[in-house]
Order: structure tokens, then C-alpha cells, then sequence
């Protein structure tokens, strides 16, 4: 699979309809129906890699929750139930 990132992938996560992969040089790209993540770098690094049918949310080296994807369940961690098309920090925890 040709993801066109020069790293090593280090998580793997799939959704309902997609799949993310987390690389060694902290980016996070993700393809399929529901959610088209292009890279998208997270500066304090990628602890863990969580998928839902339709969203993606990342917990970072330090601790924090991001999101992105749809929220027409506010499971995005917005509470809004627009689509987050970049991943947001979720606030709160």
C-alpha cells in the first residue's frame, strides 16, 4: 500500500467504512467513506488511535483527546452537530 508518507506506520485503526494509520513522524492519514484525513501532523506525538463508524479520534503524547469526522451524534466531542473536517481538541478531559 502506497500511503505516500516516507514513515513507518505505527497505529492502525479501522472504522465501519475507513481505515487510519498513525506514522512514526506523528502524522495521521485516514481514507474511505465518511472521513478523508489528509495528513495531519499532531506536534506532541500519537499515544493511541480510536475509530467510529465515521469519526477518528487520536489521544496525543500529552494526554489530549482530538477528533475529526461526522458528529451527528456530537461524537466528535463538539457541541455542535456540524462535521469537524480537521481534527479539534476535545475539551474537558
Amino acid at each position: 500500500l502506497d500511503t505516500g508518507v516516507a514513515a513507518s506506520a505505527t497505529h492502525l485503526d479501522v472504522g465501519e467504512f475507513h481505515t487510519c494509520v498513525a506514522f512514526d513522524d506523528d502524522q495521521v492519514r485516514c481514507w474511505g467513506q465518511g472521513i478523508d484525513l489528509l495528513p495531519h501532523t499532531f506536534a506532541n506525538g500519537i499515544a493511541r488511535l480510536e475509530s467510529g463508524a465515521y469519526h477518528i479520534c487520536v489521544l496525543d503524547g500529552q494526554q489530549q483527546v482530538w477528533c475529526a469526522g461526522q458528529n451527528g451524534s456530537f461524537q466528535c466531542g463538539r457541541r455542535s452537530s456540524t462535521n469537524v473536517p480537521r481534527p479539534t481538541q476535545v475539551l474537558g478531559f
